[in-house]
């Protein structure tokens, strides 16, 4: 009788157990639904898509991140009220004026320990249960229902395989820009790591190929933001083929410039979103292109650093070496 009874609590544990993992499995497939198709706009960083960002978080159907979100990262109700606000009349002018859509990744950290600043691009092998559930969870509770769809903008390494793995819905948008014109921007701004040198700037180990021309342009910091950028974009080259081509757009920081409305027009259809008349107004104005800036701010000899040290890379690229 005692077996009999020990059997049956056992048997009884194991049923609950499955019917819990069940339920769970549930209620993650449900929560997939339930997220809106998530639209991020990507980069290596200094390529544009900080513009192209702002204005395409000017159409009423997005819902965008602010330094509240970052702050924040518990409370996704603030964000939520930051974009009810919007929709007041004169609101929106004053909003935009004191918050901006950012980069959010004390949002993302939150939520994924080492999604920030990881040595090398993150992988559909690195997303675990717990992060793809608070990280669903956290999205879901920042949209609002008038603004149904999620704009992220998220720079440096891609992490498409990751996201993708985690909202399978997602579509992406890739700002691709010559990579000179990225790599002299690197070298203005505060927060480029590289004067640490390759063992410590972020980005993970230099290949030998990459060490070689390195060391051939003497260890030249210039060198080194080129090579950045080359090491972001073999980074997308090497994730791009898991991502549906129906979910991936890749659009010219050059053409944004050339013909802002024709790639803000093509960026909504890709996105299955209207023109909307209001987010055309904000279009206009608002691009000007800064791709010689590069020849500006360097010496002749820097710039003959740059072309030399990714001239194969920017050739795979579009992009023609002088």
């Amino acid at each position: 009788m005692t077996y009999l009874r020990t059997s049956s609590a056992g048997e009884s544990s194991q049923d609950g157990a499955t019917a819990r993992d069940a339920a769970r499995e549930h209620a993650e497939r449900s929560a997939a639904t339930q997220i809106p198709d998530p639209l991020f706009i990507i980069g290596t960083g200094r390529c544009g898509s900080t513009v192209f960002h702002d204005v395409l978080a000017y159409h009423p159907r997005l819902t965008w991140l602010s330094r509240l979100t970052n702050n924040f990262p518990r409370s996704p109700w603030m964000n939520s009220t930051l974009m009810r606000s919007l929709s007041l009349p004169g609101a929106e002018a004053i909003v935009r004026r004191k918050v901006k859509p950012l980069e959010v990744y004390g949002f993302w950290e939150k939520h994924y320990r080492g999604f920030t600043a990881p040595y090398r691009d993150l992988t559909a092998d690195d997303v675990t249960p717990h992060s793809l559930r608070a990280m669903r969870a956290a999205t879901q509770a920042c949209v609002i229902p008038s603004r149904p769809n999620l704009l992220c903008k998220i720079t440096g390494w891609p992490r498409i395989g990751f996201l993708h793995a985690v909202y399978p819905q997602a579509r992406f948008i890739n700002v691709i820009r010559d990579g000179r014109a990225v790599a002299s921007s690197s070298l203005r701004v505060s927060f480029w790591k590289g004067w640490l040198g390759p063992d410590y700037w972020g980005w993970g180990a230099l290949s030998a190929d990459q060490q070689a021309r390195f060391r051939a342009h003497g260890e030249s910091f210039v060198a080194l933001a080129a090579l950045q950028w080359e090491v972001l974009m073999d980074a997308y080259e090497r994730a791009r083929p898991a991502i549906p081509a129906d979910r991936l757009l890749e659009i010219r920081y050059e053409d944004l410039c050339a013909d802002p409305l024709g790639v803000v027009r093509s960026a909504c259809e890709f996105a299955q979103l209207d023109f909307d008349p209001h987010l055309q107004r904000h279009v206009r104005g608002r691009l000007r292109s800064q791709n010689d800036k590069w020849k500006e701010g360097l010496s002749p000899a820097q710039q003959g650093t740059l072309n030399d040290c990714i001239r194969d890379c920017l050739s795979r690229w579009g992009y023609r070496a002088v």
